[in-house]
């Protein structure tokens, strides 16, 4: 009977210690599918429920560790303190898998501080153009940091920052600018026309140009209504973000080639629909590098349709800018 009760205690106690580790296992295997998927939150909380089971596992301390770190990272607004944690992932590479995955976000932070400081230098040199009174340069700085910070959440502050001086201070200097220099000009006309001849209808063509850049950046301040859709970084969102965007703009577009068909002279439009082709195959074959880039994965399509709306967008400006009278 001893050996009985003896013989079922060391059966009992297997049976535990298998259960325990069944339970650590399965842990730690959803802790290291985490990672793989970038849900750092869920690989700690995985990887604490492990250590319930093995207080003591090196191994799965470490990754847990590390998971912490990716965690605080990404929520750190400290682009430097963020570097500086990410850096630490990528030195001691406990999983590869999170090492690489920190290094690729490490290199991200790092250009997008890069680009700061280039759109930094950029507003500071629209500063200086406006005290010199260059406001066609101060448009063309503007329109770049436009085209460049679009649909990016982290670059949203020097977007508003260009959108809002291109849409309400610069026009008003422009203006200003061209009724001074209209003034002299007429100035100068009146004292050399003869009388009876008849004035052109400058300020009619003039006005339908501005009428149209002014309607591109009233399309660009309503497209911030889909800011909302970039702020969790889903990809099907920002996929329908974009694609909005892309409509918005090739919507546009159609409509600017429309009136150029009825403001140019034969010859001209004959030229312009050479180059509109030329411009079509050039759109697509950025699209493409851009797909190419990416990785051909998930994010491809998101970039595909990035590269189609950012590209059909300074095309609308463009045609408004060189062609339209």
């Amino acid at each position: 009977m001893r050996k009985l009760m003896l013989i079922m205690g060391i059966v009992l106690l297997a049976t535990v210690g298998c259960s325990d580790n069944d339970a650590f296992e399965k842990a730690k295997k959803q802790g290291d599918l985490a990672l793989e998927n970038k849900e750092y939150d869920r690989a700690v909380a995985s990887f604490e429920l492990a250590l319930k089971e093995k207080k003591d596992d090196r191994e799965v301390k470490l990754k847990m560790n590390q998971a912490s770190k990716m965690v605080e990272a990404l929520k750190e607004s400290d682009v430097d303190r963020a570097i500086v944690l990410l850096r630490e992932i990528e030195n001691n590479p406990t999983n590869s898998v999170i090492a690489k995955q920190a290094k690729e976000k490490r290199e991200v932070l790092v250009n997008q501080k890069d680009e700061e400081e280039k759109y930094k230098k950029m507003l500071a040199k629209v500063e200086d153009l406006k005290n010199q009174q260059k406001f066609m340069e101060v448009k063309e700085q503007l329109n770049v940091i436009i085209r460049e910070t679009q649909g990016k959440e982290q670059f949203k502050v020097y977007y508003r920052n260009a959108n809002e001086q291109i849409t309400q201070s610069v026009p008003k200097m422009i203006d200003e600018d061209k009724r001074k220099d209209g003034n002299l000009k007429e100035e100068n006309k009146n004292e050399e026309k003869p009388k009876g001849e008849e004035p052109k209808k400058e300020s009619v063509i003039t006005g339908q140009k501005a009428e149209y850049i002014s309607k591109l950046n009233s399309i660009d301040e309503s497209l911030k209504k889909l800011d909302y859709l970039y702020e969790k970084g889903i990809t099907t969102e920002m996929k329908e973000g974009e694609g909005k965007r892309y409509e918005a703009w090739d919507k546009a577009l159609n409509e600017i080639y429309a009136v150029l068909k009825k403001q140019l002279p034969t010859g001209e439009m004959n030229a312009l629909r050479e180059k509109q082709r030329e411009w079509i195959t050039y759109r697509d074959q950025k699209a493409e590098k851009a797909w190419n880039e990416s990785g051909q994965g998930t994010l491809s399509g998101l970039a595909t349709i990035s590269s189609k709306a950012n590209s059909t967008r300074e095309r609308c400006y463009q045609l408004v800018e060189q062609y339209m009278k």
